[in-house]
């Protein structure tokens, strides 16, 4: 292969992985008193602190965390966020010390309680949604 064709493949993959920085969003209901359950990529020691980011208006809201637990590897955290608007994307970033230890998109919505229901198993033949 020619270098043009490494580079060609090589910016398509950056391109990729920029687009796709965020593999999987979280969807919350406009209550004050949240808990985000994540698996952070190093251990949490120390005080954390959130940063969420309105994507409509590009305001950044910093907050500290009220409380935290592991539970095996995954961090729970407690956080009061009260400046929520009703179905509105928002970006997340856990920080301890400054350093990102988990990003994340939010969508908050008011039926966030009804979005989803859990499939269930007939006779283990089908799945039932």
């Amino acid at each position: 292969m020619k270098k043009e064709q490494y580079l060609f493949i090589a910016l398509f993959f950056m391109q990729n992985y920029f687009f796709l920085r965020y593999n999987s969003m979280t969807v919350i209901n406009t209550n004050t008193s949240q808990v985000f359950k994540t698996i952070p990529n190093k251990l949490v020691s120390g005080a954390l602190s959130i940063v969420v980011q309105n994507e409509t208006t590009k305001t950044s809201y910093t907050v500290a965390v009220s409380s935290y637990s592991y539970s095996e590897d995954i961090l729970s955290i407690n956080v009061t966020l009260n400046f929520l608007v009703n179905n509105t994307f928002f970006t997340y970033k856990l920080l301890m010390a400054g350093d990102i230890i988990y990003k994340d998109r939010i969508y908050c919505t008011t039926g966030a309680e009804t979005l989803y229901t859990l499939p269930t198993i007939d006779n283990n033949n089908y799945i039932t949604i």
